[in-house]
């Protein structure tokens, strides 16, 4: 996974604080390791949600 920050900041009482963050993914690679070796699943910018999804993995 690969991706930059975004942040967006306030002056609070002197102290700057983050009232805003975003992370812009980059590049992603998803593998199957169900069958002892790694298989790529997916390689690109950003996974469909249908791979994004953990409860949708194998365990």
């Amino acid at each position: 996974l690969a991706g930059f920050y975004e942040d967006d900041y306030v002056l609070v009482d002197g102290r700057w604080m983050i009232c805003k963050s975003t992370y812009q993914v980059t590049s992603t690679q998803i593998f199957d390791l169900s069958e002892g070796l790694a298989k790529v699943v997916f390689a690109g910018a950003a996974a469909p949600a249908e791979l994004d999804d953990p409860g949708r993995q194998a365990p």
